[in-house]
């Protein structure tokens, strides 16, 4: 029986994933990552992407930072992806090399950790639109054989940029953010009318617009908007655009964030 070449064994991951075997199911599922992670990006707004990236690299800092806590001597160089192959097949090939770094750097985890989120990157994954350190957190959970172990850290990935692609639902989330202007303390607190809710809702999908635009969406007049627009700058759920005058952008302070998207 012809014997294959193992994704695990395998010396250079980019060159030879064009022998190795790998079995359809397992290429299926990392298509269907690529494509769900295509979708995510498609969905968010740019100044919304911004804001979402920085509030996961928060949340996954206590792993983040103790995988970056020590150099290395990963060529960085090397984590270019070769076009040639097949995109299913390079992902599998970076799943394979991720466990080899652990085993072969002197600091494996931190080696392994830039390398999967830079060749993520470059795949097209778009690692910060998502919880990929979460991701990995499980993956030392799974001790069957490695068919089963690629499935495993495949589908957990899936399953992290699901959940975005759930926060970021139209309808899942105007119900939460409408929710949110009508029963959110600090919301009410500030005096903000819950009728802005929808104006708000319009601006995370947008990212950005003129302030004309919002106030029309609003059905305000100008200087009550203006009143509103001071109190949701307050709260950080607006923010004045820093490249035009006169535009406003989506803010996601953390506490809103909780509120309207349940990432955590």
């Amino acid at each position: 029986m012809k014997q294959h070449p193992s994704p695990s064994t395998t010396g250079n991951y980019w060159g030879a994933t064009t022998s190795m075997f790998i079995s359809p199911s397992i290429l299926a599922t990392a298509e269907e990552l690529a494509r769900k992670a295509a979708e995510l990006n498609g969905l968010i707004a740019p100044q919304t992407a911004t804001h979402l990236a920085q509030l996961i690299e928060a949340a996954d800092a206590p792993l983040t930072q103790v995988w970056d806590a020590t150099e290395h001597g990963s060529d960085q160089n090397n984590l270019r992806p070769d076009p040639a192959i097949d995109p299913r097949r390079r992902i599998v090939a970076v799943l394979g090399h991720y466990d080899q770094l652990l085993i072969s750097e002197p600091v494996g985890r931190s080696a392994a950790w830039l390398y999967i989120s830079h060749s993520f990157e470059q795949l097209g994954l778009h690692p910060r639109l998502w919880r990929l350190p979460r991701a990995i957190s499980r993956w030392s959970q799974m001790h069957e054989g490695e068919t089963e172990l690629l499935e495993f850290k495949l589908m957990t990935c899936i399953e992290e940029v699901d959940h975005i692609l759930d926060a970021f639902n139209r309808k899942n989330l105007r119900q939460r953010v409408l929710h949110s202007f009508s029963s959110s303390k600090l919301i009410l607190d500030a005096g903000v009318s819950s009728s802005t809710g929808p104006a708000v809702l319009n601006l995370l999908i947008l990212g950005t617009q003129p302030i004309s635009e919002f106030q029309t969406f609003t059905g305000l007049q100008a200087r009550e908007t203006k009143r509103e627009l001071t109190r949701l700058i307050g709260l950080g759920v607006v923010v004045m655009s820093s490249r035009r005058d006169d535009w406003v952008g989506a803010g996601l302070p953390a506490w809103f964030s909780e509120e309207i998207l349940t990432l955590w």
